[in-house]
């Protein structure tokens, strides 16, 4: 007796079981449909899309053809351009009545230059500074002492170094670079002293040479 009613709870048990599986399957496959159906819709539309861009591809290549061949063909030549007319003669006469009328423009150069050679230049107002000085001097001092000395004539820095070069190619100042840095001397001051006393010193060696 027991042994019969322990036979049919294990044969429910596996009747219920195979039911479950059963019921799992067919979800499977209706999700498996479901996807199928998806994935039909989905190659339908991709196929189109595929046909469409292949046809504005052909319609783009066949108008790339048509300028190409256009753009080949060469165009007529234009004819000479014909004589210049009354108008074109007369704005060129204007523009060259302009042109001359510039040129004289020329004097104001002149003009500011003689203004300016009415004070010192820059050169004669350094190479004055380092005369006075006797003694080797830099850049940097050199711009301190110019402002100090006239303030109406300030310059750049990079001015006065090129002013004082400009000056030692002249052979009006001597060069010399101490400890990484470079001094600047005006050994014309001594020799410009030397040679004012020579002239005063002859005309006594010749009231000697008469007396004797």
């Amino acid at each position: 007796m027991t042994d019969g009613m322990d036979d049919a709870g294990i044969q429910a048990r596996y009747a219920a079981q195979f039911a479950a599986d059963l019921e799992n399957n067919e979800k499977e496959q209706e999700a498996l449909r479901a996807r199928l159906a998806q994935l039909q819709t989905e190659r339908s539309w991709l196929m189109g899309m595929r046909g469409t861009v292949a046809k504005e591809q052909e319609g783009a290549g066949k108008e790339a053809g048509k300028s190409a061949g256009t753009a080949g063909v060469p165009q007529p030549r234009r004819a000479k351009k014909a004589a210049a007319t009354p108008a074109a003669q007369g704005r060129r006469k204007k523009a060259a009545q302009a042109k001359g009328a510039e040129a004289p423009k020329a004097p104001k150069a002149t003009s500011a230059r003689a203004k300016k050679s009415d004070g010192p230049t820059l050169g004669e107002l350094v190479l004055g500074l380092l005369v006075r000085h006797h003694q080797p001097r830099m850049v940097s001092e050199v711009v301190n002492e110019l402002g100090q000395a006239h303030p109406e004539r300030v310059a750049s820095t990079q001015v006065v170094r090129n002013t004082v070069e400009a000056l030692v190619a002249k052979g009006k100042l001597e060069r010399e670079r101490k400890q990484g840095s470079v001094f600047y001397t005006a050994p014309a001051a001594e020799d410009a002293a030397s040679g004012a006393a020579a002239p005063a010193a002859e005309p006594k060696a010749e009231e000697a040479a008469a007396k004797a």
